[in-house]
């Protein structure tokens, strides 16, 4: 477990320093790659929270910059659902397509799509989205295109939840201060430099051997950060333990207020 994060600024610098570069010819270029690194060795738990308010109109809203995953999208209090495609007969003002709707998604045969059956839904979504004390919305759904989502009313405001990637000051994205992600990332620079027509001053560091280096350095990278810590142990024996029934639990289960009952052959 890493609780803590540097700028991936550092580690251009690293390169810079090895390199003795004396342009900024690179520069950008290295922003990108880093970036690229990071998603190749799929560094998701260091996403960060956050949450915006946007503003739909035409049905149509942009989405934040640097949204990596969506947690949750609400709409004047409640949970909207996301919709299955261009025509949801759910929101129809029309009672002929509102009387012939059949559920594609619940094992209710017989739900009218206004009394849905909401949990068989989300089941066999396999999302487990419905909070206690919030409604799922049952009269609008957005569905999400890339870079905008397409919303069912036409205007308004969505609250969206989602995680990013988390940057500096200067933009730079923050990375797990870790040596071996450091490494990692260094390693997967240097190896596009090479790409890029960056002669190294060692002849051996082409893009082959800079991309094992960057393989052996994320798998033990990786390994870091997926080992839990002891809090998250503690918490996974606490549920764990929770689920066990207390002793004498599975003899006494059909004791009391039963009636024995006989096959008739």
């Amino acid at each position: 477990m890493v609780y803590n994060y540097c700028s991936s600024e550092e580690i251009i610098a690293d390169v810079l320093s090895i390199t003795r570069m004396t342009d900024a010819t690179f520069a950008d270029d290295m922003l990108e790659w880093l970036k690229s690194g990071l998603n190749m060795m799929r560094v998701r738990n260091m996403l960060q929270p956050d949450n915006k308010v946007l503003e739909v109109h035409d049905n149509i809203t942009k989405l934040p910059c640097g949204l990596v995953n969506i947690d949750g999208v609400f709409y004047n209090g409640e949970r909207l659902r996301i919709g299955t495609g261009v025509i949801d007969t759910r929101v129809s003002p029309f009672s002929k397509l509102t009387g012939d709707y059949q559920s594609y998604f619940t094992s209710d045969t017989t739900s009218d799509g206004w009394t849905d059956n909401e949990q068989n839904y989300l089941l066999l979504r396999g999302d487990d989205l419905k909070l206690n004390t919030v409604r799922l919305c049952e009269n609008h759904y957005y569905i999400p295109y890339p870079n905008h989502f397409q919303l069912s009313f036409r205007e308004g405001c969505i609250q969206i939840f989602y995680r990013k990637m988390p940057v500096d000051k200067n933009g730079y994205p923050l990375v797990p201060d870790e040596e071996n992600i450091r490494f990692a990332l260094f390693w997967w620079i240097m190896g596009h430099l090479a790409l890029a027509g960056y002669r190294h001053n060692d002849p051996k560091m082409d893009w082959d051997y800079c991309e094992a280096k960057f393989k052996a350095y994320a798998k033990e990278g990786k390994g870091v950060l997926k080992y839990w810590s002891t809090d998250k142990k503690e918490a996974i024996k606490n549920l764990t333990c929770n689920l066990i029934p207390p002793h004498g639990y599975y003899e006494r289960f059909f004791i009391g207020g039963e009636q024995p009952k006989f096959i008739n052959k």
